[in-house]
């Protein structure tokens, strides 16, 4: 009984796999014009790249550059990062 428990619990984990390019993406409903927030997997993060794409969602909304504003762990090892768009 207890192997079958532990079968189902392993089972249960393995969809819970995250395939984000670059092992990150937007979060939408966290997101306006003068902040961006990203959903990443620090295991497999393309940090650069996230960093990158951040920047240019600010330039392409008149501003200069993408600060980090705030970090925070989430669920199974994945965490939330805010960047905040600067003059």
């Amino acid at each position: 009984m207890k192997q079958l428990i532990m079968a189902l619990c392993a089972l249960s984990l393995t969809g819970c796999t995250f395939n984000w390019e670059g092992g990150f993406q937007v979060i939408p409903e966290e997101t306006d014009d003068e902040m961006i927030t990203y959903r990443y997997d620090p295991v497999i993060v393309d940090m650069k790249k996230m960093k990158r794409q951040a920047n240019e969602y600010c330039k392409s909304k008149g501003f200069r550059k993408a600060d980090t504003a705030a970090v925070q762990s989430r669920f199974l090892g994945i965490s939330d990062i805010v960047y905040e768009c600067e003059r």
